[in-house]
């Protein structure tokens, strides 16, 4: 990560197009926030807290 941004790499993404080293990690956090809750609710299906 440190190398990318100090690099200033690009990923041309084929359908979210360019994006930079700080885009990229924004949505890999983003996706990663949302697969954690999916797999949350997952666990939890069938309980008193699902």
């Amino acid at each position: 990560m440190t190398a990318a941004l100090a690099g200033g790499i690009v990923l041309r993404h084929a359908a979210r197009g360019v994006q930079r080293t700080e885009d990229v990690a924004r949505n890999n956090a983003h996706d990663g926030h949302h697969h954690v809750w999916d797999v949350e609710r997952i666990l939890n299906h069938g309980t008193a807290a699902g």
